[in-house]
């Protein structure tokens, strides 16, 4: 249980502190998503990845509805995936004690 709460707290922390470094109110806001499963952003121990349902689309990572899904579903550990305006997201953990979590999210 206390490994479960680690990896929460670390994809919460991934949300509020580096997608705000990452994303600078100052600079283009607008990620690349794919069909192609692709990590967007990336901490030490955790990757938020991102897959589009269908086609290419470019997501404001600051809008406050993006940020408000994507700290639910880190709430909910980087097991679950969940779809948001046709994207499939997911946290995955990487250089931890368990393995990494392959690279298609779907």
């Amino acid at each position: 249980m206390a490994d479960m709460q680690r990896e929460i707290d670390i994809c919460i922390e991934l949300i509020e502190d580096t997608l705000g470094q990452e994303y600078d109110a100052g600079e283009d806001t607008k990620t690349l998503i794919t069909e192609i499963p692709g990590k967007i952003p990336q901490g030490s121990f955790v990757a938020l990845r991102a897959q589009s349902e269908s086609g290419t689309h470019y997501v404001n990572m600051r809008r406050p509805d993006i940020k408000s899904f994507l700290l639910r579903l880190a709430a909910n550990g980087p097991t679950c995936m969940e779809t948001y305006d046709g994207i499939k997201y997911r946290f995955t953990i990487e250089n931890m004690s368990r393995e990494s979590t392959a690279n298609n999210i779907g």
